[in-house]
């Protein structure tokens, strides 16, 4: 598992952060899908930035589609 803050974005400016431990970068960005629906929200893996979201976002692939 690995940390990773969501970052709620309104307006241009970050209003919240949510901390997750997640297994990867894919189910971050599925918890971020969760909270994106009146909000932009950045992804960021400690401080690597993987993502940003935005209301809309055409869900992703179920874990079972994941290769590798």
């Amino acid at each position: 598992m690995a940390h990773y803050t969501l970052s709620l974005i309104r307006d241009g400016e970050a209003i919240r952060q949510v901390n997750r431990e997640c297994g990867d970068d894919l189910d971050a960005l599925d918890a971020a899908l969760l909270l994106c629906r009146d909000h932009v929200v950045e992804v960021y893996a400690e401080s690597r930035f993987v993502a940003r979201i935005e209301a809309g976002e055409e869900p992703l692939p179920s874990k079972g589609a994941r290769s590798g």
